[in-house]
Parts: C-alpha cells; structure tokens; sequence
C-alpha cells in the first residue's frame, strides 16, 4: 500500500503576509513532487489561504488518513505550526497509528535543539536547510528501518540528546527540481488587486544575498 504524506501549511494570519495576495508554497510543491517521484502519495493542504481552524485541520487529518505529516514555520508561525503537531499526534491515536512527524522552515533550520527537547513528545524530525531531496530520503529510511544517522540536512532526538546530521549540500542545478503544479488548489490563490485573477509564484534563485 503507498505510504501518504501530508503536507501543511499552518493557519498563521498577518496582514504584511496576506495584504497582496494568496499564493502557493512553492517550497512544499517541490518537496511534494520529490516525494511523490520516489513512490508517496501527497497532499498540499494549505490551511492558511482556506482560514481553516484547527478543528477542521484535524477533521482533513482523520480524513486522509497520513503516515506522515509535514509542517513548516518561520518565528512568527512556530506556535501554529507546533499546534499542527500536536494535532497531528491526537488523530493519530484515534486512528490507532503512528503518524510521524515532521517540521521545516527557517525556524526549524535554526532552533531545532529547542524544538526537538521541548515538543520531543509530538516532533519527530527536523529537516533543516532545503528539504526536497533529503524528505524523501528520510521517510524511505524511516519505512524500511534502516538508521538515519548517515541522512544529511536532518535533526532529531536519540534518547535524550538532540542529533544532528550534517548539513545537506545547496541544490545547484534549480531546473533539476520535481514541481507539482498538480497538487496546487489553484482556486484558493489570487492577487486581490485583480479579482478573479490566479496566483502563482516562480523561483529563479534560493535565499537572500
């Protein structure tokens, strides 16, 4: 049976985010097309431009039925994203399963020590830096029971010390990337200014000079 992955975006709110426009998280529709190329089934569910609420996000997650549940943050959307978790982690034993969780984004990439000794009880693993080879790569390792010692660009807790692989190598060719444009809800993205326009973004570079 192919193993479901659930990505989600958290029902963070701000009017400097949310003045222009709703768009796509392109950095999910790459992870999504990298996950779904090694054998995955995905979801993108973007809480944030539906303004779901977090009853609802744990109606989509009993829905769908996950193995694993993605999530990202910056510092002004952890306490959303750690909810998401959490969550996560409720449905999951009405489900009588494991879901394992996981969690990216700039925060993430920084504070994962914190992250992974506070919340050790609904996290998981930390992707840090760009996570669309290294996703995949995790969660074939978690499913076959290897050890993911060896996975760069990955946190996580053993026992009660925080491990910390080393860090995975810049993608280089960005053109090498798996975009699922084929998971976009491209009905919930719209530059307001324009009513009934759809929005989407494109990426010619990664990170800020």
């Amino acid at each position: 049976m192919t193993k479901k992955l659930m990505l989600i975006t958290p029902p963070y709110h701000a009017g400097v985010v949310e003045a222009a426009g709703s768009w796509p998280h392109i950095g999910f529709v790459y992870v999504a097309g990298h996950a779904r190329e090694a054998g995955f089934e995905v979801k993108i569910y973007d809480t944030m431009t539906k303004n779901h609420n977090f009853t609802q996000i744990c109606e989509q997650i009993l829905e769908y039925k996950p193995d694993f549940v993605g999530t990202t943050a910056y510092t002004s959307s952890i306490n959303d994203a750690i909810e998401v978790l959490s969550i996560t982690k409720q449905a999951a034993m009405e489900l009588n399963k494991e879901i394992i969780t996981i969690i990216g984004g700039i925060h993430a990439n920084f504070c994962y020590k914190e992250l992974l000794l506070e919340w050790n009880n609904i996290l998981d693993y930390v992707i840090r830096g760009e996570g669309e080879i290294t996703t995949p790569e995790l969660l074939r390792a978690i499913l076959a029971g290897e050890p993911v010692d060896q996975i760069a660009g990955i946190a996580y807790l053993e026992g009660e010390q925080v491990r910390v692989n080393p860090e995975r190598p810049f993608v280089k060719d960005l053109d090498s990337l798996i975009p699922a444009w084929d998971l976009v809800e491209w009905e919930d993205y719209s530059f307001y200014v324009m009513p009934g326009s759809r929005l989407g973004i494109v990426s010619s570079s990664r990170g800020c000079v």
